[in-house]
């Protein structure tokens, strides 16, 4: 027995010097290196400018006196000869027909919601979920600033909860509520004095309360032949006194015109019929699609580029130098540092870790920064996939050599 340890402890010690042997030559043939995981990134390609929004518009004049209580909102449409506007004696005149109009679309309503109550089936699950939907609406309404479509869709929410009254029992109609409806609306009477007068158009569009001295600055068939120079200077033209007597304008079709000036650079991926996304912050939430129409040569480092849309709303109706967000495009990939770029045999690529040893796959950038790129994350084999491990950091790395961390 007394042979027996010395013997093992013989082969415990060589053992530990073979498993130091090839410890060193592992590090003799290794280097330590850096890792990043390969994870997805999305960018979006935006520039800021302020430029100038024109419209084809015709300004409506009214000379008479009296105050002025407009039929149409912002951004409606109108026939030709529609009215857009009743002119009353006084303020109280055109407050109560105000009112007057309102009691008649709520008698309205009722009336119809107790007519249309058991034809069909509307469960009561139906209508809470169209509550909810309108609710929703309403809030985000609130929250974006579209003012304009508050009172619409408060009637629609008015209408859904009086519709779940009957439906539910709750109440077994509205003959009390439209009697004392009816009553208010016969006792405005005494303060109209005669029929308004009414303000029409001659011309059918889009109508706009607001004129601000920049109706008709150009002949907008001419934007896309104008230099740099000539839409710059339209760009910086101030506004006018107007017409005095201008009670609002009517824009004859809803296409719409944004001039803006942009670094040369910035256009090279443009050209005409490109479409890009356009966002006026201080206006609206809405993302407005608008087609590029024309680019002009470069003077002094920037081109004019005219932009077309056809979105029409009250949100936009005061919409002239506001300034706007382009998006170019939307950018989407794999982030890839730039110090773990490298070249082999003329192909971009990086090192990636695989168990010990460095692998080398190919990359192709979307995007290119100071300290990053955005690479296609679907190249195929041999190409950097999502969650690959990144070599940022090691000396001397080769396709196939042992390293560690």
């Amino acid at each position: 027995m007394g042979k027996v340890i010395p013997r093992v402890l013989l082969g415990l010690a060589a053992l530990l010097l073979c498993v130091y042997i090839v410890f060193q030559i592992y590090s003799a043939n290794s280097s330590k290196v850096g890792v990043e995981t390969a994870l997805s990134m999305e960018m979006e390609d935006t520039i800021t400018v302020e430029g100038l929004a024109l419209r084809e518009e015709t300004v409506l004049s009214f000379t008479g006196s009296g105050e002025i209580s407009y039929a149409v909102e912002d951004g409606g449409h109108v026939p030709v000869d529609g009215t857009v506007a009743y002119v009353y004696n006084s303020a109280q005149e055109a407050h109560a027909r105000s009112t007057a109009e309102r009691l008649e679309r709520e008698i309205k309503e009722l009336k119809d919601i107790q007519n249309s109550t058991g034809k069909g089936v509307i469960t009561v699950e139906n209508i809470d979920k169209q509550i909810k939907e309108r609710l929703l609406s309403v809030i985000g309404q609130a929250d974006s600033g579209q003012y304009s479509a508050l009172e619409e869709s408060k009637e629609q929410l008015l209408n859904l909860l009086n519709r779940r009254q009957l439906i539910t029992g709750k109440a077994e109609n509205f003959n009390e509520r439209i009697s004392d409806l009816t009553a208010q609306l016969d006792s405005l009477s005494s303060k109209f004095s005669g029929e308004a007068q009414t303000i029409t158009t001659t011309q059918a569009g889009f109508f706009f309360s607001e004129v601000d001295g920049y109706e008709n600055l150009t002949d907008l068939s001419t934007l896309t032949s104008m230099t740099t120079e000539e839409i710059g200077n339209l760009i910086a033209t101030q506004r006018s006194a107007g017409n005095g007597n201008a009670i609002g304008k009517v824009a004859e079709d809803s296409d719409w015109y944004y001039l803006c000036l942009l670094p040369e650079e910035r256009v090279q991926t443009l050209t005409a019929g490109t479409t890009l996304v356009m966002q006026v912050p201080s206006l609206t939430t809405t993302e407005i699609p608008v087609t590029v129409l024309s680019i002009s040569p470069a003077q002094n480092g920037q081109s004019a580029v005219v932009l077309r849309a056809n979105t029409i709303s009250a949100d936009l109706s005061t919409f002239r130098k506001q300034p706007v967000t382009l998006r170019f495009r939307t950018i989407s990939g794999l982030r890839v540092d730039t110090n773990a770029v490298h070249f082999v045999d003329g192909k971009m690529g990086v090192y990636i870790l695989e168990g010990i040893t460095a692998h080398f796959v190919t990359i192709e950038p979307v995007y290119t920064a100071d300290t990053y790129m955005i690479v296609r994350s679907d190249g195929g084999a041999g190409t950097l996939e999502l969650y690959d491990e990144i070599i940022v950091s090691g000396k001397e790395l080769a396709d196939g050599k042992v390293v560690q961390r």
